[in-house]
């Protein structure tokens, strides 16, 4: 096997209600580093507008999670393929009332996103070395009593054997501003690790009524208020990670992007 065989790139990336896929070109700021594998969050377009647009960017939609707004591509002329019947839903949480209002007006337009939850699919290397991709996206961390259990219940979830082996995960975790210790309690119980951003925010407040109220509460101006609501995480134990990349995008979230490289003769 060669090393090209084992490593890949991974990107993850809040689209804001589908503002980066629906624009053409939305996904432009991702293809220099021409990710494997897209983690996508917010995601409401309709499929097939979702399906063209990634099409245009030269990915395959694995699976969309509408009332998640999870979806996850693979690169059509990537080295890994999927394992077919290998996608697993797993629900976190439902959206409360009026995180669901919020959300509506937000997106301008209707939507099924009603619950937050994790996307998964396994991949394997032409060497066979599997790996298994996660995308999601847990309540705002204002929810603190049910963003706690949403992240107590992707540590219970990652104890399923599905999830033996390479994993990476990556999403909207809404930790604000930085992950907190129930964040740091699942990294330890799951024996997964978030890429070190090195203080790169990947959220910027805007000048909106909410968000000038919101850092004039914390004592800030809101031109200075940002967050890491965003996370890449892996095991350390199988992946090693070769480069890190936070990038602007069309959305009010930053992407990141990270290549990595498999360890081992990975599970066959």
């Amino acid at each position: 096997m060669s090393s090209v065989d084992s490593e890949l790139t991974i990107a993850t990336a809040n689209v804001h209600f589908g503002d980066m896929i629906r624009q053409d070109g939305g996904l432009d700021p991702l293809e220099e580093y021409t990710p494997d594998i897209l983690l996508l969050q917010e995601v409401i377009n309709p499929q097939a507008e979702l399906q063209t647009q990634l099409g245009k960017a030269n990915y395959r939609l694995i699976h969309a999670a509408s009332r998640f707004g999870l979806a996850i591509a693979l690169r059509k002329d990537s080295h890994l393929r999927l394992v077919e019947g290998s996608v697993r839903i797993h629900e976190l949480g439902k959206m409360g009332t009026i995180e669901r209002a919020l959300a509506q007006r937000w997106a301008k337009r209707p939507h099924d996103m009603t619950a937050h939850g994790m996307l998964a699919a396994q991949f394997k290397t032409p060497g066979e070395q599997k790996m298994t991709a996660i995308s999601t996206r847990v309540t705002v961390s204002s929810n603190r009593r049910g963003r706690k259990q949403q992240i107590m219940g992707i540590s219970q979830a990652l104890t399923d054997p599905y999830y033996s082996g390479a994993v990476i995960l990556g999403g909207d975790m809404n930790h604000f501003p930085e992950p907190q210790p129930i964040d740091r309690a699942m990294h330890q119980s799951a024996d997964i690790t978030p890429i070190n951003l090195a203080g790169e925010p990947t959220w910027r407040a805007k000048r909106s009524p909410v968000y000038i109220a919101a850092a004039f509460i914390r004592g800030q101006r809101v031109e200075n208020m940002s967050a890491e609501l965003d996370a890449l995480l892996y095991k350390p134990s199988m992946l090693t990670p070769t480069s890190i990349a936070v990038i602007d995008t069309i959305s009010d979230h930053r992407a990141i992007v990270d290549g990595f490289r498999l360890q081992g003769s990975g599970d066959a």
